[in-house]
């Protein structure tokens, strides 16, 4: 796969991607390669280029880069990493049967996230000492944290409520997986509870994903 890295303001809503040259330029399409886009196919190359504080002018007014969102409301001059992956050939969707193994499988292993990768498996990684603060462009979707004496253990699947689960963790995840072939965007975060984007229809979700494929949209 190839990445691309952008610097997005969600305040006045603009987008810059990395040059070649290693300046920032507008980004008006970030689903496009351009010619002069910084492109790399190395996940270590687009995680080591995330920097805080980084100092861009545009338009005149100066821009500081950050690597997590604030709490704080006022974001009007801060730029946020945005990482976009270009494919070559289609890739084989996201399948429930897999989710559902992989808790079956899971075992009481402690607090774990659930993931959703480029390659379209699902995954229970380890949580980290400290919370990353990077964008990583290996991730479609990051869920949760597992670990709340339920999801994930043996005594939980047999459960009436763990089909109800594992079919709203699937529903997010293929439709954020849509999302990425038509958008290119990489590592989104999900909530667990459920929202109105949830009542997504699964079927029409894989004519989507049929379409994309036949028209080539995912390149």
């Amino acid at each position: 796969m190839k990445f691309c890295i952008n610097l997005r303001n969600p305040c006045k809503n603009f987008e810059l991607r990395l040059q070649r040259d290693n300046s920032w330029a507008p980004c008006m399409e970030p689903a496009r390669i351009n010619v002069n886009d910084f492109v790399s196919l190395d996940r270590r190359v687009i995680m080591l280029l995330q920097k805080r504080d980084l100092r861009l002018i545009v338009d005149g007014e100066i821009y500081v880069s950050q690597l997590l969102e604030p709490d704080e409301d006022d974001d009007t001059y801060f730029l946020y990493f945005n990482l976009y992956g270009f494919r070559d050939q289609y890739p084989q969707p996201p399948v429930k049967q897999q989710l559902e193994d992989l808790f079956f499988e899971a075992g009481d292993l402690g607090y774990r996230q659930l993931k959703l990768k480029t390659d379209g498996r699902f995954y229970l990684d380890p949580l980290p000492p400290e919370p990353s603060e990077f964008t990583d462009p290996e991730i479609i979707v990051e869920y949760f944290r597992t670990g709340d004496g339920h999801i994930g253990f043996n005594n939980y699947v047999k459960d009436a409520l763990f089909n109800a689960h594992i079919d709203l963790m699937f529903r997010k995840g293929i439709r954020y997986w849509r999302d990425h072939l038509l958008n290119k965007n990489l590592h989104e975060c999900a909530s667990t509870t459920a929202n109105k984007f949830d009542n997504v229809d699964i079927n029409t979700i894989y004519e989507e994903l049929l379409s994309i494929e036949k028209n080539r949209i995912y390149l």
